[in-house]
């Protein structure tokens, strides 16, 4: 009887065997239109995901807003659930309030009216005047530290209650004994020591005004009489300048201005951010008269490839489509990374020009992005739609299938192989050879395991992975060891028993 058994279980531990590798075939072939027979078992059909129609839209930013100060769109929809959430915004003052992309961006004083339309029902729609204030100049001051150097040079900043304020807004006093002002460059340089006073009056309300006296420390000044910077041979548009400073080592100040088309930088280089041609001057505030000029002609960073991320989205549910945009160069950004998008089908998926995916129903969806710039750079990403119950189904299949159709199927096979070899040679061979066989088991196990994840090598949208060779191999030894501990226990309790029956014959 033992045999018969050992043999069916040897049977199944071969079916099992030829079972796994089939499976493995059929999942990994990226021609077949056929599912394992695991996956087709535990394939639970998804329910259809309910349209939600959008009732109502609010918005909830604040109605007063001021010049500069741009804000987000705080729109709420009802319910929140709503599938299509699709809107239209229109500013009816774009001179006053402009709106772009959700932004609001007050612009003058005044009012516009902001409307909010679903686009698939423009019956919905929501509106709120918004008033636009000026914010007033309140307090001056500059960025000058109490007490000056005799010698020293320094880059003026002017600042109000606002933020910096412009010298073109300032009237700008100074004793001409203690000080000397480059407008033009607004270094103001200490040229003597003392008690020096420096004014400033707002132009647009005189009666906003700083004072202060700075107090000017002698000192022994060395002047800067050697200055250089060298910057390297190529510059990308996105680099942050960097280069070598040379001054000689006595200098007393060794602070520098960069002039960079108009733009003041104060003891730092400037980020090029524009493909096109720029005059950099460098002024050491130790010597002016050492300023040196370049002239700058940044590389463009070219885009090697575009990579689509996203592959799924939920039926009726709004989401941006996730890109990169990979650039020739490590390390730096695409100079023109702007791209354009088009759906194969915009009846199940629309794409708007923002990369902003809207699914109408399921199916499958091929997305193009394409550089603007060279649109021979584009790339191809089949989006599938699915409903949210779908989405539930697969996590739970995915469970499933790793607990069944990996570990679960390796454990049995584990089980039946080393069961029919025990029941099929149990009093015919060796302690010695038991072990051999079960190492050689035990290998044969970890062989099936990766054989059956290197046969998805065919796949286009799969591969091997360590980690389902891991569950299927531990699978396997769970087996082994469950029939191993079964013929322990066994052993054990027919021992103790045995030794029962002797002492009760002994009486």
């Amino acid at each position: 009887m033992k045999k018969i058994i050992g043999i069916l279980c040897l049977g199944i531990f071969i079916f099992l065997s030829s079972i796994i590798i089939y499976e493995a075939s059929l999942n990994g072939n990226a021609s077949s239109s056929k599912s394992g027979f695991l996956t087709s078992l535990f394939d639970f059909g998804p329910k259809e995901a309910e349209i939600v129609p959008l009732d109502k839209i609010t918005i909830n930013n604040d109605s007063k807003l001021y010049i500069g100060e741009n804000e987000s769109l705080n729109i709420s929809f009802y319910p929140e659930n709503a599938s299509d959430k699709r809107i239209k915004v229109i500013s009816s003052n774009q001179d006053v309030l402009s709106v772009s992309n959700n932004q609001l961006q007050p612009l003058k004083a005044g009012t516009s009216i902001i409307t909010v339309i679903s686009e698939e029902n423009d019956q919905i729609k929501t509106e709120v005047t918004f008033e636009v204030k000026e914010k007033k100049v309140e307090t001056l001051s500059l960025n000058l530290p109490d007490t000056l150097k005799e010698g020293n040079s320094y880059f003026l900043r002017a600042s109000s209650n606002l933020g910096e304020i412009s010298f073109t807004n300032l009237q700008f006093e100074f004793e001409d004994e203690y000080y000397s002002f480059n407008q033009d460059n607004h270094i103001l340089t200490c040229l003597k020591s003392g008690l020096g006073k420096i004014s400033l009056t707002y132009l647009l309300d005189s009666n906003i005004k700083f004072n202060s006296n700075y107090l000017i420390e002698t000192q022994t000044y060395k002047q800067v009489n050697q200055f250089n910077l060298s910057l390297p041979n190529e510059i990308y548009v996105g680099d942050q300048l960097n280069g070598e400073f040379s001054f000689n080592d006595d200098a007393t100040q060794k602070d520098y201005l960069c002039l960079l088309d108009g733009q003041i930088f104060y003891n730092e280089l400037p980020i090029i951010s524009n493909l096109q041609p720029y005059n950099l001057e460098i002024i050491p505030l130790g010597n002016m008269s050492l300023t040196k000029k370049y002239q700058i002609n940044p590389l463009e960073v070219k885009a090697k490839e575009i990579i689509i991320n996203t592959s799924t989205l939920t039926y009726g549910k709004n989401e941006k489509l996730s890109y990169t945009v990979v650039s020739q160069l490590a390390n730096r950004a695409v100079t023109f990374s702007d791209v354009t998008f088009t759906s194969s089908d915009e009846s199940t998926l629309k794409i708007d020009e923002n990369g902003n995916m809207i699914a109408f129903k399921k199916g499958q969806v091929t997305i193009t992005v394409a550089l603007k710039k060279d649109p021979s750079i584009s790339q191809k990403g089949t989006i599938t739609i699915t409903s949210l119950d779908e989405n539930i189904f697969n996590e739970m299949n995915h469970v499933i299938r790793k607990l069944v159709g990996h570990f679960g199927l390796f454990l049995v096979t584990g089980l039946s192989g080393i069961a029919g070899l025990y029941l099929m040679f149990e009093k015919k061979i060796s302690k010695k050879i038991v072990i051999i066989s079960v190492i050689i088991y035990g290998i044969y196990g970890l062989t099936l395991a990766i054989i059956s994840e290197l046969v998805q090598l065919t796949a286009n949208n799969r591969g091997p992975g360590i980690n389902d060779v891991l569950i299927d191999y531990s699978g396997y030894l769970a087996g082994m060891l469950i029939f191993i501990l079964i013929v322990f226990v066994c052993y054990f309790v027919k021992k103790k028993k045995s030794m029962k029956n002797k002492e009760l014959n002994s009486l």
